[in-house]
């Protein structure tokens, strides 16, 4: 077997040769770590927005001409960079950029917390967060509770069209949005009213997931309400390729209410999978014994989910990696029913918390939170207080590399998102700013730079182990087929050895999320029923 040492605490496993080939050539630390290197993104720009209050930035996305939105809420007056006028208290605030980070404009709505931006399919935008006032300048709907979750829809020059309010008697606030294959959006909402205001559906605990599927113009289709007797938050809102959704966050509930899935620690990772109206077709937790949560879920083209998020050091529960510091990033994949096919942890020795996490074109991750450590544990790279921080794995969770974002100060991820020309916009705020307080802070960085893949099977030549993969095939990290770790033409002393080669290694693809059992259970059976080992295989 061939170790070999890419990252401090992070060991690649080279998977030993099949009979027929030659042993892999041993690669040393040093060209492996010269290669990770070149595979870094690199900063194109970054830009710093805001006045001599506080603002606060948390989600972003990239417009039809290239350019960015940013979304967040703001308490200054007009100064620093901000021109918009204030609304009387923390505004939404947006603001548009160019492709190359260059300020076009920038409005406010409010007052509000504005958490969530999402295109439109006419090229506008719809805004969600929380407002605490009534009907005033810039807002018509009504104020149902103490706090509602508020939308405001707008055009492409940010120019209001529309605005509703959800609520109940008590505090409702939205926390998540998408927008739907016909148009529509899915709104995710926490929720602490029962049936009151606009809210139909009951309340179960402190704090309950509220979901509302709407129109293009805001209507509400349904509502559905899901959660236990304690606290239940969503983070994260995705349709999946059926048409339903899953949804991301954390749970301190027993099972009770709607919730079925047990408690594993103090708070836990929650993952609850829906139909296209809403009902439930499983749940599940996550976690240890203290303190886990899900930040961030993507479905995977094996209709399977990756998950991101934080948990503490230890072993416990589900969670079977070890951390580095008090609170690790914690990824976890699944597969489509829901079940853990691994966990990893990464961090150092301090706090680190992942917050979004993006599907690769090589079948890894780019997993993006933040970090307080200083270079320990799997950090390795160099930074000054809190960080943004990325970390970029393989299919199996492999660390490859990391990437550290210092803005001067103290820097708090909110979004990641990837772009259209294959790079990277990291979004959050830096404190202090350039302007005084807390700061909008955008970093744009380059696409990895291209490496060469002659097989085609997604990964590197600089990292395949096994050249010349037939095309389609699935492969392990170091790029080796089933076919290329157990050839059925090698010299095998009987049926039982290449049987028992492929029943180990379908067994370890299906570990690390390469295939779903059933498919490992077909291509099982077609080498039981090969000839393979039987007889020494001449070609004519």
């Amino acid at each position: 077997m061939v170790v070999v040492q890419a990252q401090a605490g992070m060991a690649k496993e080279v998977p030993p040769a099949a009979p027929s080939q030659p042993a892999a050539q041993e690669v040393s630390a040093g060209d492996v770590a010269q290669t990770i290197s070149d595979r870094r993104p690199t900063i194109e720009w970054r830009a710093m927005h805001g006045g001599t209050g506080s603002e606060e930035l948390h989600s972003v996305r990239q417009t039809d001409d290239g350019g960015y939105m940013l979304a967040g809420w703001s308490n200054s007056n007009p100064d620093g960079n901000r021109t918009a006028p204030r609304t009387g208290g923390p505004d939404f605030w947006v603001v548009r950029l160019d492709s190359a980070g260059g300020k076009i404009w920038d409005r406010a709505y409010g007052p509000g917390y504005l958490m969530c931006i999402e295109n439109a399919d006419d090229g506008g935008f719809l805004l969600a967060g929380d407002s605490f006032s009534g009907p005033g300048p810039d807002k018509t709907s009504p104020l149902y509770g103490a706090d509602d979750a508020w939308l405001v829809r707008l055009d492409q020059a940010g120019r209001k069209l529309w605005d509703v309010s959800f609520g109940g008697s008590d505090y409702d606030f939205a926390l998540g949005l998408q927008r739907t294959s016909d148009g529509g959006f899915i709104l995710g909402a926490g929720s602490a009213s029962g049936v009151s205001g606009n809210k139909a559906t009951p309340a179960y605990g402190s704090y309950d997931v509220w979901l509302l599927r709407l129109d293009a113009g805001g209507n509400k289709l349904w509502e559905q309400c899901y959660g236990g007797t304690d606290y239940d938050f969503l983070y994260s809102i995705k349709q999946t390729s059926d048409g339903g959704f899953v949804l991301a966050g954390v749970s301190r509930s027993e099972p009770s209410g709607t919730k079925t899935s047990p408690r594993r620690g103090a708070m836990d990772g929650w993952v609850v999978r829906l139909d296209p109206q809403g009902q439930k077709l499983w749940e599940q937790t996550y976690g240890g014994t203290n303190y886990s949560g899900f930040i961030d879920i993507q479905e995977l083209p094996d209709y399977g989910f990756i998950a991101v998020g934080h948990a503490d050091y230890g072993v416990g529960g589900t969670k079977t990696s070890q951390g580095y510091g008090s609170v690790d990033v914690w990824v976890v994949r699944l597969d489509a029913a829901g079940r853990a096919l691994w966990d990893r942890s990464y961090g150092g020795t301090d706090f680190d918390a992942g917050i979004r996490v993006a599907p690769m074109q090589d079948g890894g991750f780019m997993v993006a939170g933040d970090s307080q450590s200083p270079v320990s544990g799997s950090r390795t790279s160099p930074g000054s207080g809190n960080d943004f921080w990325l970390v970029r794995l393989d299919a199996a969770g492999n660390q490859l590399y990391d990437v550290a974002l210092d803005g001067g100060g103290n820097e708090v991820l909110r979004d990641f998102r990837r772009t259209a020309d294959g790079g990277f916009l990291c979004a959050g705020e830096s404190f202090p700013g350039a302007y005084f307080m807390n700061d909008y802070f955008v970093v744009k960085l380059s696409p990895e730079p291209m490496v060469w893949d002659s097989d085609g099977d997604g990964v590197s030549d600089d990292s395949d182990q096994c050249p010349n993969t037939e095309p389609d095939s699935v492969v392990d990290a170091s790029g080796c087929s089933l076919a290329q770790l157990c050839p059925p033409d090698g010299p095998w002393r009987n049926h039982g050895d290449y049987v028992g080669c492929v029943r180990v290694t379908l067994d370890r693809f299906v570990r690390e999320g390469r295939l779903t059992r059933e498919q490992a259970q077909r291509l099982f059976l077609e080498a039981v029923h090969s000839t393979a080992g039987k007889g020494r295989l001449t070609a004519e």
